[in-house]
């Protein structure tokens, strides 16, 4: 959604840092947060940028309440290369409104929950005002309380660092060096995949396109088309 612009502007999504969960700040009777950086390339100004950012919490349905309180989503521009901007609508930077930017973000480089994901992307990246890196700008904060989480279906999660995850593979490729094509079809797919659960498997890795040497790329549409079915148990 963040790239689905006018066709006349360019927003291209480089990277993205993990997720991380962290507890809420400043109104802190509230569940925990979900917090993640990404890296974008954009032939739009700063504030043609906002005003996309604040169209994309809107299709988002974000909903205001408090300040600081609950929400769908809330896209912040951290930096913008190593630009400094400062356009106000309002006099109190914690009492900003939408249309108001200032560039760096005044508050993250006291806030370990933007810090974090953003060193995964740029940890050695000087901060336009301090003149230090981000990763250095987090070090220097004592009590970094957020941490790396995967998110599944049904509101599950996995903990990074909580414990040591086992990983199976699944090849779904009729050329696999190691399985040879023994599971494209669906029933023998389901069947490796509880037999690897029952060896102890956290995490399936199903494979789609072949990393035998030498092997012919597929494109990402063929590739989906191997994986998505035995994404279920019903093959749907």
């Amino acid at each position: 959604m963040l790239s689905n612009i006018d066709s006349n502007k360019y927003l291209n999504i480089i990277c993205t840092s993990r997720l991380y969960e962290t507890p809420p700040a400043y109104v802190i009777n509230q569940p925990s947060f979900l917090n993640c950086a990404v890296q974008i390339d954009t032939d739009m100004e700063p504030m043609e940028l906002l005003s996309h950012i604040k169209n994309v919490e809107i299709l988002s349905n974000r909903e205001k309440t408090i300040r600081n309180g609950p929400r769908t989503l809330d896209i912040d521009i951290l930096l913008y290369g190593d630009r400094k901007i400062s356009y106000m609508e309002g006099d109190d930077i914690n009492e900003r409104i939408d249309g108001s930017l200032i560039i760096p973000h005044p508050l993250m480089h006291n806030r370990s929950f933007v810090l974090k994901p953003l060193s995964d992307l740029c940890p050695d990246v000087s901060h336009p005002v301090f003149g230090c890196s981000i990763l250095q700008l987090l070090n220097r904060i004592k009590d970094i309380d957020v941490q790396d989480v995967l998110y599944l279906k049904n509101n599950r999660k996995i903990i990074w660092g909580d414990k040591t995850y086992i990983m199976g593979i699944l090849n779904c490729t009729p050329d696999s060096f190691s399985d040879s094509g023994k599971y494209i079809q669906h029933d023998q797919a389901i069947k490796r995949v509880e037999e690897m659960i029952s060896y102890g498997a956290d995490i399936i890795d199903i494979g789609g396109q072949s990393s035998r040497p030498g092997s012919d790329k597929i494109s990402s549409i063929e590739e989906k088309g191997s994986v998505a079915p035995h994404c279920s148990p019903s093959g749907d």
